[in-house]
Formats: structure tokens, C-alpha cells, sequence
């Protein structure tokens, strides 16, 4: 029971702390990290309602950690960021369509992997209304978060039989999966497909 206590709470900590690192820059896809919590809800590991709950305040936690930083150095780091994502201009583009567009910019971004990961840090380098951002984040969290949840609660009896095999070992072959096969879908995806949209749109919405 202690054991499974410790595991349990461990999680919740886990839950919060990657969303939160993923939010200053570093790549995890919050898809994984919420498709896992919903498998491991969904197998009795974890209780649904407080995975349900951290995973909100996790997506929603990063998200301000993320305005915050913008706002005291996101000016500075942002060119960075442009770089690692091989985007010229993306930095001076997005900052010039919030400028015309910030609410729904923040709020549609929730629901679009890579970008979402820079919006934060813009809006806070922008200096937006910090109560604006606060409820456009907190209803996308509430619409999003509880969606990619329940895919993974949906899906684990489809992942608990292909994995039946491995006893145990399933839930750690299962975790390893998603972790490693999801950011790998989504690199692909995006330097194939969401890259050449992104450059259009901008394009086509220089000013």
C-alpha cells in the first residue's frame, strides 16, 4: 500500500513538473505526458479524478510559467526559440499578428502542438493583460486537457491486449511507446505538413 501510495503521488508531482519544463522549452509533447496519465488512470494506477485534476493544473501551470518567463526575458530567448524551430521570421510575424489578434491566438494555440509552446512566451514578452491570458489559457486547458485524457482512459483496454504478453513489464513497454512514438509522429507531421501551412498563413498574413 505505501508502495502504491508513493507511486500514485510520485505521478502527480511527474505530471506537473513535465508540463512545466515543457513550457520553458524543453520538447515534451503534453499529448504524451496526458495520453500516459489517462492509460495509467484507466489500469488503477492512478485515481481519476486527482490525475484529472493535476493534469489541468499541470497544462495550466506551464502555460504561466511560460507567460512569466516571456515576460521578464521572452524578448531575449524568443530569437533562440526561432532558430531551433527553423522558422525565420516566426518570431516577428507572430508578435505582429497578437498584436492584432492576441485572444484568439492564445486560445486557438492550445490546440495546436509546437505552436502552443510559443504563444506564452510571446504574450508575456508582449506584455498582454495578464487576466486576459489567465481565463483564455484556463478555458483552453479545460476543453483540451480532459479530450487527450480520455483518449488514453479510452484506448488502454486496446493497449493492455496488444501488450498482454509482457505481464507486468505491459504498462512500462506502453509508457515507453508513447513517449518515444508520439514526438517522433508529431516531428514528422510538422516538418512535413504543419511547417509548409505555418510559412503560408504567414505569408498570407504578413501584416
Amino acid at each position: 500500500m505505501f508502495v502504491q501510495n508513493f507511486i500514485e503521488h510520485f505521478t502527480y508531482v511527474a505530471i506537473v513538473l513535465s508540463q512545466t519544463i515543457n513550457s520553458v522549452g524543453i520538447p515534451l509533447p503534453e499529448e504524451s505526458v496526458l495520453l500516459i496519465t489517462g492509460y495509467l488512470t484507466a489500469t488503477g494506477l492512478l485515481k481519476i479524478f486527482p490525475a484529472l485534476f493535476f493534469s489541468i493544473l499541470a497544462v495550466f501551470l506551464g502555460d504561466n510559467v511560460g507567460y512569466w518567463t516571456g515576460r521578464v526575458v521572452g524578448c531575449y530567448v524568443m530569437p533562440k526559440a526561432e532558430k531551433k524551430m527553423g522558422m525565420g521570421g516566426f518570431v516577428k510575424w507572430l508578435q505582429r499578428y497578437m498584436a492584432n489578434h492576441e485572444g484568439k491566438t492564445v486560445f486557438f494555440s492550445r490546440f495546436v502542438p509546437a505552436l502552443r509552446m510559443y504563444v506564452p512566451l510571446t504574450a508575456g514578452c508582449m506584455k498582454m493583460k495578464y487576466w486576459k491570458f489567465f481565463i483564455l489559457e484556463l478555458i483552453g486547458a479545460l476543453i483540451w486537457v480532459p479530450f487527450i485524457f480520455w483518449l488514453g482512459y479510452h484506448f488502454s483496454d486496446n493497449i493492455s491486449y496488444w501488450l498482454e504478453g509482457f505481464g507486468l513489464w505491459r504498462h512500462i513497454l506502453a509508457i515507453g511507446l508513447i513517449l518515444i512514438v508520439l514526438p517522433i509522429v508529431v516531428f514528422i507531421l510538422f516538418n512535413k505538413y504543419w511547417k509548409k501551412y505555418l510559412r503560408r498563413f504567414m505569408n498570407r498574413h504578413y501584416d
